[in-house]
């Protein structure tokens, strides 16, 4: 018989929570909403106890866990991402993996400290990388990074409401032929990995940049201006910080909505989030934007942003790393897209793109 409710929740809790002041809850239909306010304990009692169901997002800065959201039925996949743990130093005794309540497999590590979160995403490019050389017919959009500080991941243990089947849509933890494991109970004998251990086995894991796990293979030097055609690093200013304040606090100026968009765009992009994901991200932080900074509603804004995607993505730019400083630069038919807004905007616009747009012919690669 499951323990009470509360001692499962604080189990929870200290496994996954890092950031407390925003969550995702799951609508009936299965979408997702993003709420700016704080998720408290008794949500994580609702989430259990299937009345709810909710996600969260990690810190900023810091994680507590990390998770490979495997978005396709696979046992192959899933014991491929045991493996490569496995082999750089991570026991089966620290991995524990869930059914996603649709499709997939959710498989985490959870960390007995806070680690920081490009140290994560360092431990996930390389596993990823790996992974997806044993699969390489699988697209590297299955094997997603979480948690993000910009992107929700469910809760485990509750109900996926997208899946209406009442047998298969909640969440347990699965053992090692991924059948579930039927009891709240399972959350309470995870064991989370050593701070210690965990620093030392990213330490040791050389770097794999997100454009080449796409590939599936390393990009020798030799081989960088080809490849330099098919994804534009730009260089700026801006820090990770700066654009992820931006990303929290929002614009707090008039005459920076569309500027900001292009940016966190760009950043969503570097971060190797999906199309579609960076388009529903930057609409939920447009409505939750203070009306006093801008003036455009909100529907004309939601086009704006689909066009701002649609041109970072299909161009693939991603911001890159320089000791020179220069604003985030456009090419020409950038500028020509940008003239089709109402002509209020360019006078902004083009103080900020039109001169490194003129001067940009290619750039550094991460």
């Amino acid at each position: 018989m499951d323990n009470d409710i509360s001692v499962i929740a604080k189990k929870m809790k200290n496994l996954f929570v890092t950031e407390r002041k925003k969550y995702i809850i799951q609508n009936e239909d299965g979408s997702y909403t993003w709420i700016n306010k704080n998720l408290n304990d008794e949500m994580i009692d609702l989430h259990l106890g299937r009345k709810r169901t909710y996600g969260i997002f990690c810190g900023a800065e810091l994680t507590k866990f990390i998770s490979f959201d495997v978005d396709i039925p696979s046992k192959e996949v899933v014991q491929s991402i045991y493996q490569v743990l496995n082999q750089i130093g991570i026991s089966s005794e620290f991995i524990h993996t869930s059914w996603s309540g649709t499709k997939g497999y959710h498989v985490d590590v959870y960390f007995s400290s806070t680690i920081g979160y490009p140290k994560m995403v360092q431990l996930y490019n390389y596993v990823a990388y790996k992974v997806l050389q044993i699969h390489s017919d699988i697209d590297k959009d299955k094997i997603e990074c979480r948690p993000s500080p910009t992107q929700g991941l469910k809760l485990p243990l509750g109900i996926n409401r997208k899946n209406k089947d009442e047998k298969s849509n909640i969440c347990w933890y699965v053992n090692d032929e991924l059948k579930p494991i039927e009891t709240l109970d399972y959350i309470l004998n995870i064991k989370p990995i050593d701070i210690n251990q965990i620093r030392a086995i990213i330490k040791r894991l050389p770097t794999i940049e997100s454009e080449n796990i796409s590939k599936h293979k390393p990009i020798a030097k030799t081989d960088l201006s080809k490849s330099a055609s098919h994804n534009k690093k730009i260089k700026t200013g801006e820090t990770l910080s700066s654009l992820e304040n931006l990303f929290k606090n929002g614009i707090r100026q008039k005459g920076t909505r569309h500027k900001s968009l292009l940016k966190l765009a760009i950043w969503l992009n570097t971060r190797n989030h999906r199309r579609e994901s960076c388009e529903e991200i930057l609409r939920n932080w447009m409505r939750n934007q203070k009306k006093e900074y801008y003036d455009t509603p909100l529907e004309i804004c939601y086009k704006e942003i689909s066009r701002i995607v649609e041109g970072v993505y299909s161009k693939n730019i991603v911001l890159g790393k320089g000791k020179t400083k220069t604003k985030i630069a456009v090419s020409r038919n950038d500028l020509l897209t940008i003239h089709q807004y109402p002509k209020k905007f360019h006078k902004t616009i083009n103080a900020i793109f039109i001169q490194n747009a003129l001067q940009m012919k290619m750039v550094n690669f991460i």
